[in-house]
């Protein structure tokens, strides 16, 4: 269990969290008790990249969109073979563009993925600007009750 970063005592794990992060290449030290006895321990930060994409076969689950998910779903959509289900089961939602280039691939040429209006008032609409390379193949698309609404663009019209 964590005790204190760099002398300041935790007091739960969200503050932990916030505690031990920092800029790439800092140090923090860490006081942790294991078996009962307290132990100190000095940590290089770094960046931990998170990937918000997973696959297996035909099945490809989308946690958040972010700008490489499009890329990272092709990826695993091309190499799947037959039906593709894309699982946005608990996305959190994340980057507009990251979410629309994703929907591209699966698209035809000038299908609306979604309209966002600006402070005029004024739609602006984000369309399939070519057949996505996955137009045209079965598709399923999971989502659930946690799904937020900026993931459900994802489902074609």
């Amino acid at each position: 269990v964590i005790a204190a970063v760099d002398g300041l005592k935790t007091a739960d794990p969200a503050t932990t969290a916030k505690s031990l992060r920092g800029e790439a290449g800092s140090t923090c030290s860490v006081l942790y008790v294991r078996d009962g006895a307290e132990k100190t321990t000095t940590i290089n930060r770094r960046v931990v990249p998170l990937s918000t994409v997973r696959g297996d076969g035909g099945a490809i689950r989308v946690k958040g969109f972010q700008l490489d998910t499009a890329p990272k779903v092709a990826d695993l959509a091309g190499k799947a073979k037959g039906p593709l289900v894309l699982d946005l089961r608990g996305n959190l939602g994340g980057s507009l563009e990251g979410g629309v280039e994703t929907a591209r691939l699966f698209l035809k040429t000038g299908q609306t993925i979604t309209t966002v209006v600006d402070a005029r008032g004024t739609p602006f609409p984000y369309e399939a600007v070519a057949d996505g390379p996955f137009y045209g193949r079965k598709l399923s698309i999971l989502v659930d009750s946690r799904t937020a609404p900026a993931a459900e663009q994802e489902r074609p019209r």
